[in-house]
Parts: C-alpha cells; sequence; structure tokens
C-alpha cells in the first residue's frame, strides 16, 4: 500500500522504499501516535491551543481564519 502511494504522490521509490525497510523512524512515528493518541486526537487536521492556565483546547478539522482570530482574542 505505501509504496503504491508514494509513488503516485511522486517519491523517489528506491529511497522510500529503503527509508520503509530500515524503520529508521518507527520509534518516533510510535512517540507520535501514542501522544496524539493520549491528547484525544482521531483524525486530521488539528489545532490544538494550549492556554497560560495549563488547560488545552482541541479542534478538530478545519479552521478558519477568523474563526482562529475569534478564538485567539478572547485569550490575549
Amino acid at each position: 500500500m505505501y509504496p503504491v502511494l508514494s509513488e503516485e504522490l511522486g517519491f523517489a521509490l528506491d529511497q522510500f522504499n529503503s527509508c520503509f525497510e530500515s524503520q529508521q523512524y518507527l520509534k518516533q512515528v510510535e512517540q507520535d501516535a501514542k501522544e496524539a493518541n493520549d491528547l484525544g486526537i482521531k483524525s486530521q487536521p488539528n489545532l490544538i491551543i494550549w492556554y497560560e492556565d495549563g488547560s488545552i483546547e482541541l479542534i478538530d478539522g478545519y479552521v478558519n481564519r477568523s474563526y482562529l482570530e475569534s478564538i485567539l482574542s478572547d485569550h490575549l
């Protein structure tokens, strides 16, 4: 599956296969996936806002500029 996708996206197939087979980045990907799961992230795109009081707001999906500005202006 991944080699087919990489080729469709125009990646250098030899380099992709070498990287994929070496599993050089597997540990980092697994750590990132665990952190995302712990934060409740189930899909992309996401926006995470950490507030000064330590609270976190997770916004799933696309956020347009005006909505983002309204969220941030409430906390500046």
